[in-house]
């Protein structure tokens, strides 16, 4: 649950799905923290952790994207870049490689 527990009347999280809604939009979204993480800018965790600090969020991009499944953002990732064509959508190595493996997003 988000940090005002807001629920719709299906019993939805809307927090999560305006966090999805936004991130999707905009691209701020799990693939520019996996590239981040992957060219040691900071560890997993550290990420997570600062954009949840300096966004007020309840959880870090890693973390949203593992929730969702690595599978899943890699597949809306691939869908969008397909659509748009801007490379600002295009999965990392790192990202294809853990959502062929099963992996998690938040190991270090």
């Amino acid at each position: 649950m988000g940090p005002f527990a807001l629920m719709d009347l299906v019993g939805q999280d809307v927090n999560e799905a305006v966090t999805r809604s936004v991130w999707t939009a905009f691209g701020y979204d799990p693939r520019f923290a996996v590239d981040a993480w992957d060219k040691g800018a900071a560890s997993a965790a550290d990420i997570d952790t600062a954009m949840r600090l300096g966004t007020n969020y309840p959880l870090g991009p890693l973390a949203w994207g593992q929730r969702w499944g690595p599978a899943t953002v890699l597949s809306v990732l691939d869908a969008m870049q397909a659509w748009y064509g801007e490379d600002r959508y295009r999965p990392s190595a790192m990202l294809r490689r853990i959502a062929a493996a099963g992996g998690d997003l938040r190991e270090n």
